[in-house]
């Protein structure tokens, strides 16, 4: 197995760096341009950017990408499922790592640039520091893995769930979440079991993701073993 994991990874890699870099390059020309506004305008307009959000919007769309681009590609090439799923396992752990890494170096950059042309009226930043007292760098870097970790699981849950099922089944299990809140019972136990998630919180602790992930990873296990190679929609 552990040649087929190695096999495995090679394969995701080959299958991400492309669209890892395109959005990158993308994300990085709108900030510049952004910057490049504000610089131009003398102070006149000033602006903030965010770089936590864009990327978390990426791990829910390249979830569903990776997903339908490696499942049924690895199994024809004769890699068991449980390989492809160990494999998964390790990817997302180490593309997380990736993606934060290249984030908080582009915010060193971002910032760098801020400082060498003397801009004040651009700020940029990845989770807001100044809304949550009394947590470090370090904390934030941490969390900022976890909550990709975390949409990186669900993104390819859902899309297990819309390759093994079809769109039918799929929209309608995208409906559950939202419907669920409702119901304002079930609504104030999702609140209060997203409190332990969320830093700042008074009940969070880094640890408490294990749960999710935990959660997420064996519906994933679940799914993935009965998968047939045939895409319910796109029946390819």
């Amino acid at each position: 197995m552990l040649e087929q994991i190695k096999l495995n990874l090679y394969f995701f890699w080959k299958t991400s760096w492309m669209t890892l870099l395109i959005f990158w390059l993308i994300y990085a020309g709108f900030v510049l341009f952004m910057l490049l506004i504000t610089f131009s305008s003398d102070g006149g307009i000033e602006m903030m950017g965010v770089n936590t959000f864009p990327s978390m919007i990426f791990f829910v769309i390249f979830g569903v990408y990776f997903f339908r681009e490696t499942f049924s590609n690895v199994i024809k090439f004769g890699i068991t499922r449980m390989s492809y799923y160990v494999s998964l396992m390790i990817y997302i752990v180490l593309f997380s790592i990736l993606m934060t890494t290249i984030s908080q170096l582009f915010i060193k950059l971002i910032e760098s640039l801020i400082e060498l042309f003397n801009i004040t009226n651009f700020t940029f930043t990845g989770i807001d520091l100044n809304m949550i007292e009394n947590i470090s760098q370090w904390e934030f870097i941490l969390y900022e893995a976890l909550i990709y970790i975390l949409l990186f699981l669900l993104s390819l849950l859902f899309a297990s769930i819309f390759y093994r099922f079809g769109l039918k089944v799929g929209f309608l299990t995208l409906l559950v979440f939202p419907l669920a809140f409702v119901f304002k019972d079930v609504a104030e136990i999702i609140f209060d079991a997203l409190a332990y998630l969320l830093i700042g919180s008074e009940k969070y602790q880094a640890f408490y993701f294990l749960i999710p992930y935990l959660v997420l990873a064996l519906l994933l296990l679940l799914l993935t073993k009965r998968l047939s190679v045939v895409d319910q929609v796109t029946y390819k």
